[in-house]
């Protein structure tokens, strides 16, 4: 129970208040007249951190004391006792040992009404200050970081960071309007030596509560809070210097992902709670997209997909683009255009996606993916998604297919394909270029009960170069898997299966391509009409092993091929083809249809 009374008033009985560590307790919101208070009893058991927090319509003082200084403010002695603040609002931090204490609200300037709230969390006395000693922590870092600094007392503090040259980047101590007992700090600094100096001033011992952390102001891939990972091969545009971080950027045209896989199978019973099969798999290449326009920067999510239905060895493959600019960033099918369309919202955005029918495919499997970006002047962006197949199976028909052709219309200047560690973008977590094994789509998990593949990842700069440091696990794709393991072999990365274990690989990722790549710049697949697609993504999947899949050779049919598929052997019936033609529309009509409903694609973000 609260207690009011006028500050002048000499006896008065108290209520005690039983705290509940880690309860945060509101207080209420009260009217003070000029000179009242309000007050709070707190037993305190052990050695706890006291928070208070307020709001009012007026400067009033905030204080949290203990029993001499509670009394001597009750005898009018001295109005300002303990740890104080004078401000509107804030927050008071306390570090109370065992016994009782006092949190008080006094209208000193005028009245007020002021809202209350206050927690107590119990926290160990770090180190414990005599009169007028200090506490020294020295550091030494090689790249710009930022550096949290928390301490807490009973009574005043100075807390002073100095650099090399013993000039002071920051000093915090009391002034008149605040006892100065806690400092709770964050500072961006360049690399260098530092010391955080904790100072006791006062005549009396004073018990600390305190810690000094610090973080590359660089993004780390390390930091990110999700159980699962999609597990391949990523750069983030940072090398690992013996654990100092040290960023460079690639701008690049192209961004290209090899893969040899000689076996797969995926399975995951609770895929199917997210719409998409059980066997189902992933392979995604994913890159950021940055257009310069003149008037800011545009940042797009762009992903070349192969999509594995692993017990009946078809896939397909996926295009998606989707603004990432800032986190309600639109697309509209007049905004982009391509084979096919932008659907509804997914995670504060609109994407555009396109995907092909199945392909039959047969291991061993090598492919490439790859993303190229082009400046149509007076139109927009450019995005060709390009897929080769090099081997299938026995074959190797080293051809190359772009599947879609979008035209992002926006008035570029430049753009580009972008990883850089030296900043984290808006609404993504990394810069980052991905080549990893995922779920089959809307955020799955699969779990790969056979995978054998090597991978690699390289971009176009006037010539074919491999990203330089490399990373076993993406940092924005959705998807993710278990059950695989990664490892740098010298050469290539190899993904089977094992314990996921995140991981950098290497500074010096150096493969080669197997194959003679083609020009990759000047490709010159004609580009696909612009078409406005109004119904959903069309991919279905099928979960029966036993059904009978298009049985067309991976990728090197052109996907716009409207007649119905090869049999098994490539031929048909010529006779009985003008008698099948009723049958075959109706086919294809419930084909459409079934495409219609099938699931919506994968984001990957």
């Amino acid at each position: 129970m609260l207690m009011l009374r006028l500050f002048l008033l000499m006896t008065l009985t108290l209520s005690v208040f039983w705290i509940l560590t880690f309860h945060s307790v509101a207080l209420g919101t009260y009217t003070l007249p000029l000179g009242h208070y309000v007050f709070e009893q707190l037993p305190i058991k052990q050695p706890s951190i006291v928070e208070v927090s307020w709001n009012s319509t007026g400067n009033v003082s905030v204080m949290v004391m203990n029993q001499g200084q509670f009394t001597q403010f009750l005898n009018g002695s001295n109005p300002f006792q303990g740890a104080i603040s004078l401000a509107r609002s804030g927050t008071l931090l306390y570090l109370a040992t065992q016994g009782t204490y006092y949190v008080v609200a006094y209208a000193y300037l005028q009245d007020v009404n002021v809202s209350l709230n206050y927690s107590v969390e119990p926290a160990n006395v770090t180190f414990t200050l005599f009169p007028f000693y200090s506490e020294i922590y020295t550091l030494n870092l090689t790249y710009p970081f930022n550096l949290h600094v928390f301490f807490v007392s009973n009574s005043t503090l100075e807390v002073m960071i100095s650099n090399l040259q013993n000039q002071t980047v920051f000093l915090s101590k009391g002034t008149h309007l605040s006892s100065g007992n806690f400092v709770n700090a964050t500072l961006t600094l360049p690399a260098g030596e530092y010391n955080v100096k904790v100072s006791n001033l006062l005549n009396y011992t004073v018990p600390v509560y305190g810690f000094v952390t610090y973080s590359s102001v660089y993004p780390n891939p390390f930091s990110q809070s999700r159980e699962y990972f999609p597990m391949g091969i990523a750069s983030y545009g940072i090398y690992n210097r013996s654990g100092t971080p040290v960023p460079y950027t690639v701008r690049a045209p192209v961004v290209l992902g090899w893969v040899n896989i000689s076996s797969i199978l995926a399975h995951d019973s609770s895929a199917r709670i997210l719409n998409v099969s059980p066997y189902s798999a992933s392979l995604q290449l994913n890159v950021p997209l940055v257009v310069y326009t003149g008037q800011g920067n545009q940042t797009y999510w762009v992903q070349n997909v192969a999509e594995f239905l692993t017990n009946d060895s078809v896939l397909c493959y996926q295009s998606s683009v989707l603004n990432v600019t800032s986190v309600n960033a639109t697309l509209t099918n007049n905004s982009i255009t391509g084979r096919g369309a932008v659907y509804p919202p997914f995670q504060n955005g609109f994407y555009y996606t396109y995907i092909t029918r199945n392909y039959t495919y047969h291991l061993p499997l090598s492919l490439e993916l790859s993303v190229n970006v082009s400046v149509l002047q007076g139109l927009g962006v450019q995005l060709k998604f390009w897929v080769m197949v090099i081997q299938n199976g026995s074959q190797y028909p080293m051809k190359g297919l772009t599947f879609d052709s979008v035209l992002v219309k926006v008035p570029a200047k430049k753009a580009f394909l972008y990883v850089s560690g030296y900043q984290t973008p808006v609404s993504i977590n990394y810069y980052d270029a991905e080549l990893v094994f995922g779920g089959g789509g809307n955020g799955a998990i699969a779990t790969f009960k056979q995978l054998n593949a090597y991978l690699a990842l390289f971009y176009y700069n006037g010539s074919l170069r491999p990203f330089p440091s490399v990373y076993s696990f993406g940092g924005d794709t959705a998807e993710a898997s278990t059950n695989v393991n990664v490892i740098y072999t010298g050469n290539f990365v190899l993904a089977t299966v094992g314990n996921e274990d995140p991981a950098f690989l290497t500074n010096s990722f150096s493969p080669k391509l197997p194959v003679v790549h083609p020009n990759l710049v000047t490709n010159t697949t004609p580009q696909v009409s612009n078409t406005t697609n109004t119904s959903g993504p069309t991919k279905s999947t099928n979960t029966s092993s036993g059904t009978s899949k298009e049985n067309t050779s991976v990728g090197v049919t052109n996907t716009t091929n409207v007649h119905p598929p090869m049999s098994a052997s490539g031929s048909r019936n010529v006779v009985n083809e003008y008698l099948l033609v009723p049958v075959v529309i109706l086919i294809v009509a419930v084909y459409l249809w079934f495409r219609r409903r099938g699931r919506r694609p994968t984001l990957n973000f």
